[in-house]
């Protein structure tokens, strides 16, 4: 066409003789693209099966990890450690499932900085009526949901922080037969897609997670009912032991003045016969001293017996309240050694029993006036201090003989009077410490001889 010139006879024989080798180039050169478009994508199917074996040890790995651990928290720490750092998705969530109820109790997550956060009062209700990705991931055959638009399909709002996300998956964490958590993932950070072995790893993972995570909750179980028992058995043997105590002790206190109304109930008759006036009059009082001594002792008795069965409606009452009524019982005492009472302001409000209360203090503040020292003019303070917890201790402070420390313990025990010939049954702190016990304190002394004493003791606060 440009030269105008003819094709020869030669030209056209070499072209088609070319035409030969042209036919057999471009068949190798496809049957070349072939094989090698071949290779490439078995190279790649060995790559990708390199890659999920790997993330397949990495569940197997991570499934032993959480499945070793005994307590919920710790295993859950451990599922949110490997699904962020060994599958590598940048956020995730786990969600604890109640089934009963179709909702959602307790979270970990992961804060905008990458950090676990723990939300253990979240709580949401499922509506089946209203899509989410928990429900999606609870219907799935295999309990994995994904989507790659999550906020479009979701219809996500501007300014929401899952508004940017696509790369999205739900997956279901089954104990047994039935969900116990959905954990939920997402890139949104760095915007990476996921991998399909990331999804299968995931799957798989969560298998392990809710076999996990029934492990822990059973174990709990299993371990506060132990516990409970530990508890029950302890209390038991405490029980027995004060039960003995409370036998031998009552059958000791009790005999004493027995033997004194069987003695003197002898001599009346000797003295009566021998018309000996007298000895009868002070023969009768001793058998009524001796018995008014049991009675009294009984009184106590029943009353100890009370504590823990018999109890008043428990109530708020501001401590003042309480320690103004002992105060005023005791009245008549602390004047007889005119002692002064100084009781503390702003003295908080107390839960419980206030009758009892009232004979907690009543009890602390007599036995207080009772051995005070005769060398001083007495002194009570009533008031409240904190211990090393930071919690509030009730305290009543005296300026008496004191208490050896070696008697520190003794004293609350039934009966137990380190002064023998002083008044009542020795059976007042042993009341005062049971009632305190009864609203889940407890109560001790801190004195030395001749330096006073002050009794700290601890009561449930409004």
């Amino acid at each position: 066409l440009i030269s105008k010139a003819s094709i020869s006879d030669e030209q056209l024989e070499a072209l088609r003789l070319f035409a030969g080798y042209a036919g057999l180039a471009i068949e190798n050169a496809r049957l070349n693209d072939t094989l090698q478009k071949e290779l490439d994508l078995q190279t790649q199917a060995e790559h990708r099966e390199v890659r999920r074996r790997e993330m397949l040890e990495k569940v197997v790995q991570l499934g032993k990890q959480v499945t070793e651990v005994t307590d919920l928290k710790t295993t859950l720490t451990r599922v949110w450690q490997g699904v962020h750092s060994e599958l590598d998705f940048d956020r995730l969530a786990i969600f604890l499932y109640d089934q009963e109820s179709h909702s959602i109790k307790g979270t970990l997550g992961t804060s905008d900085q990458g950090e676990i956060v723990e939300e253990w009062d979240y709580s949401r209700t499922l509506d089946p009526e209203k899509p989410t990705s928990f429900t999606r991931a609870l219907e799935q055959p295999d309990g994995l949901y994904f989507t790659p638009n999550f906020a479009v399909e979701f219809n996500i709002p501007a300014g929401h922080e899952m508004r940017d996300v696509k790369d999205f998956a739900a997956v279901t964490a089954w104990g047994g037969d039935k969900p116990v958590a959905i954990i939920t993932v997402d890139n949104d950070p760095s915007k990476r897609p996921f991998t399909k072995e990331q999804l299968e790893a995931l799957r798989l993972f969560a298998g392990y997670v809710g076999l996990a995570i029934e492990n822990a909750r059973l174990n709990t179980a299993l371990e506060n009912d132990l516990t409970r028992r530990k508890a029950l058995i302890e209390e038991l043997e405490t029980k027995n032991a004060e039960l003995e105590r409370f036998t031998y002790t009552v059958s000791h206190d009790l005999k004493s003045p027995l033997v004194t109304i069987t003695g003197f109930l002898g001599y009346l008759e000797q003295d009566a016969l021998a018309g000996n006036t007298a000895r009868i009059k002070n023969n009768m009082n001793r058998i009524s001293g001796a018995a008014r001594k049991m009675q009294a002792l009984l009184n106590d008795l029943l009353e100890l017996s009370r504590i823990g069965r018999l109890m008043n409606t428990p109530e708020d009452v501001p401590f003042e309240e309480v320690v103004h009524e002992a105060v005023d019982r005791v009245h008549g005492r602390l004047d007889e050694i005119q002692a002064t009472v100084e009781i503390q302001r702003d003295l908080p409000v107390v839960s419980g029993d206030r009758i009892r209360l009232v004979e907690v203090v009543q009890n602390l503040i007599d036995n207080a006036a009772k051995y005070s020292n005769p060398a001083l003019r007495s002194r009570i303070e009533i008031g409240t201090t904190t211990d090393a917890q930071n919690a509030i201790v009730f305290y009543v402070r005296d300026n008496g003989i004191g208490i050896a420390p070696k008697y520190h313990e003794n004293i609350f025990g039934l009966f137990n009077k380190l002064n023998a010939t002083s008044e009542g049954t020795g059976i007042g702190l042993t009341l005062v410490k049971r009632i305190i016990e009864v609203h889940g304190g407890r109560i001790w002394v801190e004195s030395e001889a001749g330096k006073g004493a002050t009794f700290y003791f601890t009561l449930p606060i409004r």
